[in-house]
């Protein structure tokens, strides 16, 4: 039933003595007014009418009890007079809406909306809950019959600027707008507390570049991109912000694309019109960071949900998993499969069951350590997430695009990893080579580790393997990506989180492999492990240091500290400009400055000064004497006569009559003895 009032919705009936009057009854219908000779004496809001006294009717007036929709039956009108009218307009052309100008309008019994008048603006559209029902083109709009509005309903009155007065927007309908690009190249970064590896083979990153942390946690970078495009698009009004793009003003609005990209970008402004630009995105050769394999289960599936972050990515940081290959170009994942804790308890590394090692810890990523086997989803999840827990590096587990783009990358390298990976897995039907470490073939309960030197697994037989200890299993300097054990993911689906890679037996062969299956997160046993890998702060600040002088000096080392963005003056440090500050050094130090901008945003750069020569006060006043130094270092020795070392056991001097200056590297508690030369006898002084 249509809502609103019909011409024979009303009933005209006597008033009697008692002036009671009764509501006639009529199906699916309820009365939402009493009137008296026209004149409105009550109104239905809240509770229903049935009787009501009218005290001034008297005897010939007429009563009219009109009657409105009501097929819930609850005695209350399906609707009611007053509708909200919420207004908006705009400030100019091109303006932005402002949230100040609503006002409320009466939606009549026909229905009939009337727009507030604004100086300067026309009604451009009206919406209804969102809807837009009608849009000015070339009639203006001054009252609108809205069939369908009931109470609760919110009927909006978008304004457009019209200057000239003639009721139509100033502005055409629709957005238009222009592209622009700008390439950016990449900054891969060295996380805080971190160094690069200087082993032949682990210092190139085609090669699979190794860095380490102060424990010696390896982990290797996966290159993605080396540069990124960043589009603006610029528009002739305000839009609604296209997904995945960023709001700079009313009118400009980003987004950074890492691959070519051609096509149309389909907008909308505030009032509902339609717009496209296109959209052409060239020049880049990066790898794909995107899901692709299909082993197992493929990539597409429509059970795939997501992955699981850490939550600070999203919220502390505000950012998403290619943040940071956006700004640094690739990212970090550990160098081996994880392994049990450094300070494990007692017969963690012998016991494989759920009690000894589904527990808390902070896993390793080290050469031959027993692989963190027996652990839950769970716990995967937050024992790799407490490993790196700063505000500059958080760790976690791999997501899917993580591992997918690690096998992009070992594809391209001519390994096969979407269909069988036996000829660098640690697989049953593979003959793994060059194993030196310790293995196992105990599965669960006591494990029996076996030290193996330059040994060869034959194919059909199966162990697990302790981390990174053949060769055979390494790619890019990483380890057991394929076979040894599954790992855990991030990526989830309807059933279970994803375990990926493939084991050391069983016909799981491919490093694609994907296995989910109801149960999983909760099911320990020898086929789980996990890896860990690195999530940069993309908005961490960077900076260079530069030294005024490297070789070895007496004197002092000015360093510079040149920011990628400006930032507070560092303590201690003298600022240049905004990005550019220096330092004087006396002295050698190996320290670590932490920056900050006026956004809160953080960072660090390292000050290593090794070249500064230590030098001190020995005052030499007999023929035989020594010295210690106070410090291990470079040390200047000045001695007059002092001709060479003669003795490299004793460490000792001769005398000459001439000054002789010497830099040398003496440790402490090493004494320097220094003698008179004696001529005559061509004999020197024993060490006392």
């Amino acid at each position: 039933m249509e809502h609103g009032l019909k011409p024979d919705d009303s009933e005209t009936g006597t008033v009697g003595a008692s002036k009671l009057v009764n509501a006639q009854s009529i199906t699916d219908m309820c009365v939402i007014s009493v009137k008296l000779n026209s004149s409105t004496v009550v109104t239905v809001t809240t509770t229903p009418v049935t009787n009501y006294t009218i005290p001034n009717a008297q005897n010939g007036d007429v009563v009219i009890f009109v009657y409105a929709d009501d097929l819930n039956g609850d005695g209350i009108p399906d609707i009611l007079q007053d509708v909200t009218i919420t207004v908006k307009h705009k400030d100019g052309a091109g303006g932005t809406l402002k949230s100040d100008d609503a006002v409320t309008g009466t939606l009549n019994l026909s229905k009939q909306v009337n727009s507030a008048t604004i100086t300067d603006m026309c009604v451009g559209q009206v919406r209804l809950n969102g809807t837009i029902m009608v849009t000015v083109s070339s009639t203006p709009v001054t009252n609108y019959i809205i069939p369908s509005a009931k109470n609760g309903d919110i009927v909006e009155f978008i304004y457009a600027p019209d200057l000239n007065g003639d009721g139509l927007p100033d502005v055409p309908l629709g957005p238009t707008g222009q592209m622009a690009y700008n390439e950016v190249l990449t900054q891969r970064i060295i996380p805080p507390g971190f160094t690069e590896s200087v082993v032949v083979g682990e210092t190139s990153v085609s090669d699979g570049l190794v860095i380490i942390d102060g424990s010696g946690n390896e982990f290797v970078w996966v290159p993605v991109a080396t540069s990124y495009k960043t589009a603006t698009l610029t528009t002739n009004i305000e839009i609604v912000t296209p997904t995945g793009w960023k709001k700079v003003n009313t009118t400009t609005y980003t987004r950074n694309y890492l691959e070519n990209t051609a096509g149309t970008l389909v907008m909308e402004d505030l009032l509902g019109n339609p717009g496209s630009v296109a959209l052409a995105v060239t020049g880049l050769s990066n790898m794909q960071y995107a899901k692709w394999t299909t082993a197992g289960l493929a990539y597409n599936s429509s059970s795939i949900q997501g992955d699981d972050l850490p939550t600070k990515i999203a919220g502390t940081w505000g950012q998403t998993e290619v943040s940071q290959i956006e700004k640094f170009g690739g990212f970090y994942v550990a160098r081996y499969e994880a392994g049990i804790p450094a300070n494990a308890p007692a017969g963690m590394g012998t016991t494989a069951t759920e009690v000894a090692r589904n527990i808390s810890g902070v896993p390793q990523s080290k050469r031959n350590i027993v692989p963190w086997d027996y652990i839950t989803y769970a716990n995967s999840k937050a024992n790799a997430e407490s490993m790196y827990n700063t505000a500059l590096v958080q760790s976690g587990l791999l997501t899917g695009t993580m591992w997918d783009t690690i096998l992009r990358w070992f594809n391209n390298a001519g390994y096969n990893v979407n269909t069988s990976s036996l000829a660098w897995g640690n697989h049953t039907d593979a003959t793994v080579t060059g194993i030196t470490g310790a293995t196992t073939g105990n599965t669960a309960g006591t494990q029996t580790w076996t030290n193996r030197s330059n040994f060869t697994k034959p194919a059909g037989s199966s162990f697990i393997m302790r981390t990174g200890i053949s060769n055979y299993v390494k790619v890019k300097n990483i380890y057991d990506i394929a076979g040894n054990c599954m790992e855990r993911t991030s990526e989830r689906t309807n059933l279970s989180h994803i375990a990926r890679g493939g084991a050391f037996m069983g016909t799981m062969t491919t490093a694609a492999y994907r296995q989910h299956v109801s149960g999983m997160d909760t099911t320990v046993n020898f086929a789980y492990t996990f890896r860990v890998a690195l999530f940069i702060n993309a908005n961490m600040i960077t900076g260079t240091v530069n030294y005024s002088n490297t070789s070895p000096t007496v004197g002092t080392v000015t360093a510079t500290l040149t920011a990628d963005r400006p930032i507070n003056t560092p303590s201690g440090w003298t600022p240049v400009n905004a990005t550019t500050f220096t330092k004087v050094y006396s002295s050698n130090t190996n320290e670590e400055i932490p920056l900050q901008d006026s956004t809160g945003n953080v960072g660090a750069v390292s000050v290593v000064i090794t070249n500064i020569i230590d030098t001190f006060e020995f005052n030499y006043t007999g023929s035989f004497a020594y010295l210690e130094v106070p410090a291990n270092g470079n040390y200047r020795l000045e001695v007059w006569g002092a001709q060479r070392r003669i003795s490299k056991h004793y460490n000792i001097w001769r005398q000459r009559r001439i000054c002789k200056r010497r830099s040398i590297f003496n440790t402490r508690n090493r004494p320097i003895y220094i003698c008179r030369w004696l001529r005559n006898h061509r004999k020197y002084s024993r060490r006392i």
